[in-house]
């Protein structure tokens, strides 16, 4: 659309109205967003089925052979599921530090602004990251 205006300096002047469709740096921030909370989403799947529950962990206490003892420790976490998480909660992280990258280097104009989104999952991510580290970093390494 062209539109006409005059500001009393000079002839009058047109410009056209630019579109205001997000251009592939906007799109791709939206995309890894998504990918980052399906990631997010997916370790804590991860991470409920590898951690033991109240009544696996009596399961496991019951099913000790008082004859042998117990001298190789109760440990029923699934070791695979937790590795998966950390790797999946790893991904989101890795994710969220590109998005941030590209979100920032559109920061332009007025009109642009931060994927609130995307600042919530990095906050989540790292946060998660911090407390499954700290409780079960020797499980995974």
């Amino acid at each position: 659309m062209v539109m006409d205006f005059n500001d009393g300096s000079g002839p009058q002047r047109q410009w056209v109205e630019r579109s205001r469709k997000p251009d592939w740096v906007l799109r791709s921030v939206t995309v890894m967003t998504l990918i980052g909370w399906v990631a997010a989403m997916v370790a804590l799947v991860m991470y409920y089925m590898g951690t033991p529950k109240e009544g696996d962990i009596q399961k496991a206490v019951d099913s000790i052979n008082p004859n042998i003892g117990a001298t190789a420790g109760i440990n029923v976490s699934n070791a695979g599921l937790l590795r998966g998480t950390f790797f999946a909660i790893l991904a989101s992280c890795v994710i969220c530090v590109i998005g941030f990258i590209l979100n920032f280097t559109r920061k332009k104009r007025k009109t642009d602004k931060f994927n609130k989104l995307l600042i919530t999952l990095g906050i989540v991510s790292v946060v998660f990251l911090a407390v499954f580290l700290i409780n079960h970093a020797g499980l995974i390494f």
